[in-house]
């Protein structure tokens, strides 16, 4: 599926046809008896200079949110000379609360950046939206 610029609305991509206008990718999983387990939301980079991923982790027998993933590469960030990823995963308890999260910045060696002083140009605001599935509808 596509998000695009023009609407709220998610499009269906059929056959690799996507829209003109698209702002992100949008990859939904369901179980066999259709209970969504799995959204991840991937913003379009027109420049080729960053790469963002969100992913939920749901549980599809009572749609609470068990963990939320960020992914984050790009360069220009003045710590490496090559490509910086950044990698955040938060844990969640059945009532949505957040029992434990984990955070690397790394380089493109796997080396350890996370104490280098970097420049985050395409470190744009993200928010964890525990009721992920009461704003999909299909």
């Amino acid at each position: 599926m596509a998000k695009t610029h023009s609407s709220d609305q998610f499009v269906k991509v059929i056959d690799d046809n996507w829209p003109d206008d698209v702002s992100a990718s949008i990859n939904i999983l369901h179980t066999s008896n259709n209970q969504l387990y799995y959204f991840a939301e991937y913003p379009l980079s027109e420049s080729g200079d960053w790469f963002i991923g969100y992913r939920y982790y749901i549980n599809p027998s009572n749609g609470s949110l068990i963990a939320f993933e960020r992914l984050a590469n790009f360069f220009n960030s003045e710590c490496t000379k090559g490509v910086a990823y950044e990698h955040s995963i938060y844990y969640f308890s059945i009532v949505g609360e957040l029992v434990a999260k984990s955070y690397t910045l790394v380089d493109d060696e796997d080396a350890d950046i996370s104490l280098k002083r970097c420049y985050f140009n395409y470190d744009y605001a993200y928010s964890i939206d525990l009721k992920i599935t009461q704003l999909l509808e299909y």
